[in-house]
C-alpha cells in the first residue's frame, strides 16, 4: 500500500473515532428528508402504475405475454425454480360427524417437514364427486393457554356453508398462525430485513401450500378435479390471488378484502397495516393489478368493503379497471364481476352472500337463491388436528430454507472465474438494482459554498441522483494545494455523519448553519487539519447518500421501518438506491475541478461499507477500497434485493478485488477466505485482499507464577482512561472449536457483536483464548456432578487474574463487569458467577449449563440465557433447569429459546437488538 493511502486510512479512523461530546446533538429536523421522500414515492409509484398492464393492447398480446408474467410472478414469490412436489404424507388425525356434513382433521407435509394443518369439510349423501373450494384464511388468530388452533377455527363457518351445500371445502392454516406458529412479520416487525436479500416471503409459502393443498384435494375421490375454486379474505383473499395467478386449476376464485395498488400500499400508507404475506419481492416492479390480471380467463369475482381502511376503496377501483380491461379484450367483460358492500374490514355476511352464488353459478351451474347464511359451529377444541407438534417441523424456520441461497466455488481459471463474475454482474443489474434509472439524467452540480479556515477549504455542491433526490456532496481540503493527488470518498451514515459535522463545526459552523449541528469536537479538527494540510496531497470528500444528514426522514421506528417497506414495494431497497446515489456522487467528483483527476479511494463502514463496495463493482476507476467493519455477509447488511441467491459478501469482495486492492479494516480474516482462495487461483498479486484486525490488539497475559493466556482486548474508540473515565468490561468466553494457541479463533464469533460493545457502549472486551488441550470449566458438556468445589482450571484462574489486572491498568468501572460465554464457555459463565456473583453485574450464558444445586448463589445476579431448542450438543434442559432452579430460589432471570435452531444459538442471541442495551445498564448488586 502506498504510503498516501496509509494516512488516508488513519483519516478514516480519526473520524470515527472522536470524543464522546461529538456523539451529543439536538433532535435533527427531517423536514427536508420527509418532503423529498414523499415526492420520490409519489413519481415512482406513478412510474410503475403508467407502466403496468400498458403493453397489453389486444387480446393478442396478453396471450403473448401471460406465460412471461406468470414465470416471473413464481421468481418473485421464491417459486421458480418451483419446489419438488414431495409425496404429502398426509395424515387424517380425526373426524366430526353432523348430520348433514363430516370434518376430517387433516395434515399434510407441502414439502418435506414444512407441515399444513386443516379441516377438510365433506357434505353427507354425495354419490358423485363434488366441486371443491379451497378456502384460504386470513390474519384470525386462535390461541386459548398459549395454544394455537390455527386461523382455520376463527374462518370455519365457511367451510360448514360450502359443504352443507354440496362442495367439499379444505380450510387450510397459515404459516403465521397455524398451529406450528411461523413467522410473517419478518420486515413488519421483527427487522429480518435480509429476508429480501434472500428473496423470501412468506406469501411465496402460503402460495405453495395453497398448490399442495390442490394436489390434496385431486388426490381425494370425493372431489371433481375439473371444479375447483378458490376463495378467502383479508390475508386469504391475497393468497387467494396468489393461486389464480400460478395455478390454473383454480376453475373459479373469489378473493375478499385482499389486494389494492401501490397508490395505496406506498404513498397512502397502507403498507403499515400489512405484515409481509401480502408482497412478493417486486423483482421485475410490478403494480398490484397485474398479479390479478393473471386469473384471466377464470371466473373472477371481485370483493371489497367500502370503508376498509387497508383495502381502500379508490385503489380497488382502480385496480378492478385495469383488470377488467383485460378480461373485455378478450371478450370476457362477462366473467369478471365486483361487489362492494358497506362497511369496515370486517368478514361479514353481506359480502360472503356474493362468493357463495358466483361458486354456485361457475362450479355448480346454479343461480339458486342463497336462503342460509354461514354459521359457526364448532369449538376451537374440535378442531384441532395436531396433539403435539412434530419434532421435524420445519415452519418456524421456513424462512431460512425455503428460497435456496447460492453456494460458491472458486473458480477453476480465468475464463471460468470471468463466466462466474459475469453471471453476477448480470444478476445484481436485473435482480438487485433494476430499480436505477435506465437513463440517468443530468447530474445538474451547482455549488453551494466554498469557505476557507485554519488552512482547510471546505466547498459543497448539490446535485441530482435521479428525480426528486437532490443531494450534497463536501469535500475537504487544503487551501494551498490545486491539484491532489488523492481523493478520498467516504460514504457515510448517519452517526458518521454527526460525527463529522462535530468535527468540522469548530471551523465551518457558520456554513453548516443549515444542520443540526452536534458539540464541536476540536482534537478532530485538529486531526483532520493535521492529514489535509500535510505533504501527502490529499483530499476528501463526503458522500450523504438519501436517508442521512440533509436528507434524513421521520426516525420514529415504526415510520422509518415502513419507509424502508415501501422501497421494497417499489422493486427497490433503500441501500440498493444508496449504492446509486454513491455512483452519482463519484461521477459528480470526477467533473468538477481540481478533483476530477486525482486517484480516487472509496471507503465506508459497517452496512455503508457494503454500498461503498458495491459502487465500485459498477463505477470505473477506484484505485483502493478502504472497507471498515465491513459484514461477512448480507445477512447482516446491506439490503439488496434476491443478493443472496447469486452471490453474497465475499463474492462481492473478490470482484472488487480484481479491479482494485480492497483493504478490509476491523474485520475477520476467516470471512473472506474466499476471495483470498479466488486471488490465489488466479495469480493475483499479493495484498489484492488485505484484512486488517488491528482493534482486537494481541496479547499475553502473564501471571505472578509464570502461566501465560493469550488474548484479545478491544478498547472503546478513545481510552477512558484518558478522559477519568471509568468504563464496564465484558469478558467474552469462547467456545470448544476455538481453543488453541493462533490468539486469533476466539473471535471467529461475536466480533460484530463486541465491536458494538466497545464502539456504541463504550465498553472494554476481553477475548481470552482457552488452550487446545484445556477446558475453561472443570466439567465437560452437561457433567455437573463435581459443582463449584473443585479447584479453578489453570486458564479460568487466568482470566479472573486477567480481569484484575485490568482493573488496575485501565479505567474499568468494578461495578460493570460482565460475563458472555457460548457452548463451553457458557459452561464457564455459569461457573464463574455461581462461584464468584459478587463479581459480576450479569452474566450472558449460551447453550450452556450449570449446577442448578448452587443456583441460590444467583437469586440476585441479572441473567439472561439463550439456548437452541433443538440442540443436538447441549441439551436444552441444560439452561432449563437452571433458569428453574434461579427462579425457585427467588431470582428473575430472562431465557430464550429458539424453536427448532440447534447448538448455534449464539448467532440468534447476538442478533437481539436489546441484548446489549440490557446487559451494559446493569450494576452490580450491593453486597
Amino acid at each position: 500500500m502506498t504510503r498516501s493511502c496509509f494516512l488516508l486510512a488513519l483519516t478514516w479512523t480519526a473520524l470515527i473515532a472522536p470524543t464522546q461530546a461529538a456523539d451529543a446533538a439536538p433532535k435533527p429536523d427531517t423536514t427536508r428528508g420527509d418532503r423529498m421522500i414523499a415526492e420520490y414515492f409519489r413519481g415512482q409509484t406513478q412510474e410503475l402504475r403508467d407502466a403496468c398492464l400498458a403493453d397489453v393492447r389486444t387480446a393478442d398480446d396478453w396471450v403473448a405475454k401471460r406465460g412471461q408474467y406468470r414465470r416471473e410472478l413464481l421468481e418473485m414469490l421464491g417459486l421458480d425454480p418451483m419446489p419438488e412436489q414431495t409425496d404429502l404424507k398426509a395424515v387424517v388425525t380425526g373426524r366430526i360427524e353432523r348430520d348433514d356434513f363430516a370434518v376430517e382433521k387433516v395434515v399434510f407435509q407441502s414439502s418435506p417437514g414444512l407441515y399444513v394443518t386443516g379441516n377438510l369439510y365433506l357434505p353427507k349423501g354425495q354419490k358423485d364427486p363434488a366441486p371443491a373450494i379451497l378456502y384460504l384464511c386470513g390474519h384470525g388468530a386462535v390461541k386459548k393457554n398459549g395454544v394455537s388452533y390455527g386461523n382455520k377455527v376463527a374462518y370455519h363457518h365457511h367451510g360448514c356453508w360450502f359443504a352443507r351445500h354440496g362442495y367439499v371445502c379444505l380450510a387450510i392454516d397459515t404459516v403465521q398462525l397455524g398451529e406450528i406458529e411461523g413467522v410473517h412479520h419478518g420486515t413488519y416487525r421483527l427487522g429480518r430485513w435480509w429476508w429480501a436479500n434472500r428473496g423470501y416471503t412468506p406469501a411465496g409459502v402460503e402460495a405453495w401450500n395453497a398448490v399442495r393443498a390442490l394436489d390434496y384435494l385431486e388426490s381425494r375421490k370425493e372431489v371433481d378435479p375439473k371444479r375447483l375454486g378458490a376463495t378467502g379474505r383479508s390475508g386469504g383473499g391475497v393468497y387467494s390471488w396468489w393461486i389464480a395467478a400460478i395455478d390454473d386449476r383454480v376453475g373459479a376464485v373469489a378473493p375478499v378484502a385482499g389486494i389494492t395498488d401501490l397508490q395505496n400500499f406506498v404513498v397512502d400508507g397502507c403498507v403499515e397495516g400489512h405484515c409481509d404475506c401480502m408482497f412478493m419481492v417486486n423483482t421485475y416492479r410490478w403494480d398490484y393489478p397485474q398479479v390479478a390480471a393473471l386469473a384471466y380467463p377464470r371466473p373472477l369475482l371481485w370483493c371489497n368493503s367500502d370503508s376498509d381502511h387497508i383495502f381502500p376503496l379508490d385503489g380497488v377501483m382502480r385496480s378492478f379497471e385495469k383488470v377488467r380491461r383485460i378480461y373485455r379484450l378478450a371478450g370476457a367483460g362477462d366473467r369478471i364481476g365486483l361487489v362492494i358492500v358497506p362497511g369496515p374490514h370486517k368478514d361479514v355476511q353481506s359480502i360472503r352472500v356474493p362468493v357463495f352464488a358466483w361458486m354456485n353459478k361457475y362450479l355448480m351451474k346454479t343461480d339458486a337463491l342463497i336462503d342460509s347464511p354461514a354459521m359457526p359451529v364448532f369449538k376451537p377444541e374440535e378442531l384441532k388436528v395436531l396433539d403435539k407438534l412434530p419434532e421435524d417441523q420445519k415452519n418456524t424456520r421456513i424462512d431460512d430454507l425455503f428460497v435456496p441461497a447460492a453456494t460458491a466455488r472458486v473458480p477453476d481459471s480465468v475464463d471460468d472465474w470471468n463466466a462466474m463474475r459475469d453471471g453476477w454482474r448480470k444478476a445484481l443489474l436485473e435482480k438487485s438494482f433494476r430499480a436505477w434509472p435506465a437513463e440517468p439524467g443530468d447530474l445538474d452540480i451547482k455549488p453551494a459554498f466554498s469557505a476557507t479556515r485554519d488552512g482547510l477549504t471546505l466547498s459543497a455542491y448539490d446535485f441530482s441522483s435521479q428525480e426528486a433526490v437532490r443531494l450534497r456532496l463536501y469535500v475537504l481540503s487544503s487551501k494551498d494545494r490545486d491539484k491532489p493527488k488523492l481523493l478520498r470518498v467516504e460514504v457515510l451514515d448517519q452517526k458518521d455523519w454527526m460525527r463529522w459535522l462535530a468535527a468540522v463545526r469548530p471551523g465551518f459552523e457558520a456554513d453548516l448553519k443549515d444542520e443540526t449541528l452536534p458539540l464541536a469536537d476540536a482534537e478532530a479538527f485538529d486531526r483532520l487539519k493535521a492529514t489535509h494540510t500535510g505533504d501527502e496531497g490529499i483530499a476528501t470528500a463526503y458522500v450523504v447518500p438519501r436517508g442521512v444528514g440533509p436528507t434524513l426522514w421521520n426516525q420514529d421506528a415504526k415510520k422509518n421501518r415502513h419507509i424502508r417497506r415501501r422501497f421494497m414495494l417499489l422493486g427497490q431497497t433503500l441501500e440498493g438506491m444508496q449504492v446509486w446515489d454513491v455512483r452519482r456522487a463519484m461521477q459528480a467528483l470526477r467533473t468538477i475541478e481540481p478533483w476530477k483527476d486525482a486517484a480516487m479511494e472509496l471507503a465506508g463502514r459497517g452496512p455503508m461499507a457494503g454500498v461503498a463496495l458495491y459502487a465500485s463493482l459498477f463505477e470505473p476507476g477506484v484505485a483502493l477500497l478502504t472497507l471498515r467493519d465491513l459484514p461477512g455477509s448480507h445477512k447482516a447488511g446491506p439490503c439488496f434485493l434476491n443478493v443472496c441467491r447469486y452471490l453474497d459478501m465475499p463474492q462481492a469482495v473478490a470482484m472488487a478485488a480484481e479491479c482494485a486492492p480492497v483493504r478490509l479494516e476491523r474485520s475477520d480474516e476467516t470471512d473472506w477466505s474466499y476471495p483470498m482462495a479466488v486471488g490465489r487461483r488466479l495469480v493475483w498479486e499479493p495484498g489484492r485482499v488485505d484484512v486488517v484486525e488491528a482493534d482486537f490488539e494481541s496479547r499475553v497475559y502473564k501471571s505472578p507464577g509464570g502461566e501465560t493466556l493469550l488474548y484479545r482486548l478491544l478498547a472503546p474508540p478513545q481510552d477512558a482512561k484518558a478522559a477519568d473515565e471509568k468504563r464496564p468490561l465484558l469478558v467474552f468466553l469462547h467456545g470448544a472449536g476455538e481453543r488453541g494457541k493462533d490468539n486469533r479463533a476466539q473471535l471467529v464469533h461475536g466480533t460484530a457483536m463486541m465491536r458494538k460493545a466497545a464502539g456504541e457502549f463504550g465498553c472494554f472486551v476481553l477475548a481470552p483464548q482457552c488452550p487446545a488441550e484445556a477446558i475453561w470449566t472443570g466439567r465437560e458438556f452437561g457433567d455437573l456432578r463435581k459443582g463449584i468445589s473443585g479447584e479453578l482450571t489453570g486458564p479460568m484462574a487466568r482470566v479472573l487474574e486477567l480481569i484484575d489486572a485490568m482493573q488496575k491498568d485501565r479505567s474499568i468501572d468494578p461495578d460493570r463487569i460482565y460475563a458472555m460465554g457460548l457452548s463451553m464457555g457458557g459452561f464457564a459463565t455459569w461457573n464463574a458467577a455461581e462461584r464468584y456473583p459478587e463479581r459480576f453485574a450479569a452474566i450472558v450464558p449460551i447453550c450452556g449449563g450449570g449446577d442448578a444445586a448452587h443456583a441460590a448463589r444467583l437469586a440476585k445476579l441479572p441473567i439472561w440465557a439463550f439456548h437452541g431448542g433443538a440442540d443436538p450438543v447441549v441439551p436444552v434442559a441444560a439452561s432449563r433447569d437452571m433458569i428453574r432452579a434461579v427462579e425457585k430460589a427467588g431470582g428473575k432471570p430472562k431465557y430464550t429459546e429458539y424453536p427448532g435452531v440447534g447448538h448455534d444459538s449464539w448467532t440468534s442471541a447476538f442478533a437481539e437488538p436489546e441484548l446489549l442495551p440490557w446487559l451494559l445498564k446493569q450494576r452490580r448488586a450491593s453486597p
